[in-house]
């Protein structure tokens, strides 16, 4: 029987899980380089993590074809070659990232996240060679998914990691592939544990009308959820996430600190509500809570506009779930290993700026662990899936 691995692409990182529920992080970020170019550095460590030098091969190759017919433009992603993570980063100043202004399925990055992803699998929680692969992504690009993505991503490949443990390779054949939307994954973790029984505190929101409200690192997904149930096409993507504040904490910093505070610093300032100068830290709640607050008018604008396109009242909703990474609340752990609170959630200001449209409408967040949202709602639903075929084939197996 074929096994199961879990991947959410998103933009900072690939979260993925298999039949074990463990969930493991994989960077995004990478440098391509050519099958046949050695690279002479070696890991820091022994944890595969840092020794991401992934050479991949798919039998019958895999060319990406994007634009019309008159203008098509080819890029070859198997057979590739790539150093991920802290080997990228120790290879080239310069990184690929996944983009926001393209879709998902059809960046050759992502393919390669994908499979790099489901061979780890192979190697670190016991996945056969035999595999489905559930794989999220944002609710309007899920139809072209399972046209394009599901073709270039079945088949049989051969993973090689060359540093990881002086060499290891591996066998993939992917048999299937399912897409889901992320905004409703998120909902399925926030309804049901990862056993598959439902959570005490999501119960009064199975009934009635909710909205999903999922904010990533540069794009927020949005969905509508009724008595349990995903809506068709209620699905809805902003290129807008946790990069609006971001990008606002940068500006404020540079007004009050006279300096240009780097993307990936400014990510760690906005994560825990302090800033580094020099040896210390200096809590900055106050410029974090602003950069919160300018998120979250435009998250509410974007909902406004959603709901008046969609000629749905939003009074109607019960209750707003506000997940994803971009959603949680500024912390950090301090020498006594206490974690120490420097700003809200985003809920709490999403609920300020609704309250003059809205005001009965809850906004609730997800929880501490907020990221984990659609990787757990995956892996339910790969469970729910994975039981019934057994099932299945226990009854065909008597009959």
């Amino acid at each position: 029987m074929s096994n199961f691995v879990a991947i959410d692409l998103g933009a900072s990182g690939t979260r993925y899980t298999s039949d074990s529920g463990k969930i493991a992080l994989m960077p995004n970020n990478m440098v391509f380089i050519d099958t046949t170019t050695a690279v002479d550095m070696e890991p820091y460590d022994s944890a595969i993590e840092n020794a991401l030098e992934v050479v991949i091969n798919k039998e019958g190759g895999l060319v990406l074809k994007k634009g019309d017919e008159e203008n098509t433009i080819t890029e070859t992603v198997f057979p590739a070659k790539a150093l991920i993570g802290t080997m990228a980063d120790r290879y080239a100043s310069t990184n690929v990232r996944p983009s926001m202004l393209e879709h998902k399925y059809n960046q050759k990055i992502n393919y390669i996240s994908v499979i790099t992803a489901a061979a780890i699998s192979r190697l670190t929680q016991n996945v056969g060679e035999d595999i489905n692969l559930y794989i999220a992504l944002p609710p309007t690009e899920i139809k072209k998914a399972k046209e394009i993505m599901l073709t270039n991503l079945v088949g049989k490949y051969v993973v090689e990691f060359p540093k990881y443990l002086g060499g290891a390779s591996v066998k993939l054949n992917v048999q299937n592939v399912c897409f889901f939307e992320e905004s409703f994954m998120a909902m399925v973790s926030y309804f049901f544990t990862m056993q598959g029984t439902p959570k005490e505190e999501a119960k009064p929101f199975m009934a009635g009308q909710v909205l999903s409200l999922d904010i990533g690192a540069s794009t927020t997904d949005i969905a509508i959820i009724r008595d349990g149930r995903y809506i068709d096409k209620s699905g809805q993507t902003f290129k807008e996430g946790g990069n609006i504040a971001r990008d606002e904490l940068i500006d404020l910093i540079r007004e009050e600190y006279a300096f240009e505070l780097p993307i990936d610093d400014a990510e760690r300032t906005m994560s825990e509500g302090r800033l580094q100068l020099g040896s210390s830290y200096k809590v900055i709640s106050g410029l974090v809570t602003e950069a919160k607050k300018v998120l979250a008018k435009q998250v509410v604008s974007n909902i406004e506009s959603y709901f008046q396109r969609k000629k749905i009242p939003l009074q109607s909703i019960k209750a707003i779930i506000v997940s994803g990474g971009g959603s949680m609340q500024s912390q950090y752990i301090n020498e006594n290993a206490e974690v120490v609170k420097t700003s809200e959630p985003l809920s709490k200001f999403v609920t300020e700026a609704l309250m003059e449209i809205s005001p009965n409408t809850k906004v609730v967040p997800y929880g501490d662990d907020a990221r984990l949202a659609n990787i757990k709602g995956l892996f339910v639903r790969a469970k729910v899936d994975s039981v019934k075929a057994a099932k299945q084939a226990a009854a065909t197996a008597s009959n």
